[in-house]
């Protein structure tokens, strides 16, 4: 890795995956900023931020991320995801400008920029969002492409340690990667040459199949007992052609043995 970061703003540091970010250890002088520090939604809060603070490097993990909160709440979803990196990016580019050097930025994205029917996307596959969640990262996305060091990291993740419900679906698929994993994929991107979209994920299969080998007490159930309480729409297949990611990771994927502990 030629790259070398001195600090790195992280953005929903007090979010799970933030949090988890900053605890690693990885990432060197990690900024943290409050909601009061630096809000999104918040022109000015975010212009006076990026003014009085120096970083190499930008981890954008903040948004509002339940989708029965954006299904409920578009306009602040909208305000939050979409406009709120918005924000960031313009931040961003003012500051390059002004310091006369080019930022890294790796936006944490979401496998729910896709159709979510079919499975085994590739980045190179239409970007048709199944619900509010995923349109309002998809355009967080797009202000994201402006910036010419840019990471945009199409996910799912989970943590073992903090499985809530008894059921989880079996016959609906995804890509989903332990929270740790995560982490350590995205140290390794943070440092590469790649600037792109990239999918980040495990291999396919169901909620259930991925959790009871965690928690043993897990139930399975269908899709349609789930979707029939929701009133958002569910994917049936999320899964991700992860082969890009494989190409990229200085460390190669599930092979994260020589990062630092």
């Amino acid at each position: 890795m030629d790259k070398k970061f001195k600090r790195v703003l992280i953005t929903g540091a007090t979010g799970q995956l933030g949090s988890r970010l900053v605890s690693s250890g990885l990432f060197p002088g990690p900024l943290t900023p409050s909601r009061r520090q630096l809000d999104l939604c918040e022109d000015e809060s975010v212009r006076e931020y990026f003014q009085a603070h120096s970083f190499d490097a930008v981890i954008h993990t903040a948004a509002l991320a339940r989708m029965r909160d954006c299904h409920r709440n578009p306009a602040l979803a909208l305000e939050t995801n979409m406009t709120g990196t918005l924000r960031l990016v313009r931040a961003t580019l003012d500051k390059e400008k002004k310091i006369k050097k080019t930022l890294r930025f790796v936006y944490i994205s979401t496998d729910g920029v896709y159709a979510g029917v079919r499975g085994r996307y590739k980045e190179t596959d239409a970007a048709i969002p199944y619900n509010h969640y995923g349109w309002t990262k998809l355009g967080g996305e797009c202000a994201v492409h402006l910036l010419r060091d840019h990471c945009i990291v199409r996910t799912r993740y989970f943590d073992p340690g903090d499985l809530p419900f008894t059921k989880y679906t079996a016959d609906a698929y995804n890509s989903g990667i332990p929270l740790d994993e995560l982490v350590k994929a995205i140290y390794g991107l943070l440092y590469s040459e790649f600037s792109g979209t990239v999918n980040v994920g495990g291999r396919r299969g169901s909620d259930y199949g991925r959790y009871r080998k965690y928690k043993t007490a897990v139930k399975p159930c269908l899709l349609k007992e789930i979707q029939k309480k929701t009133p958002f729409i569910l994917s049936r297949d999320a899964s991700l052609n992860c082969g890009l990611w494989r190409k990229i990771n200085p460390y190669g994927a599930y092979r994260y043995r020589s990062f630092p502990s």
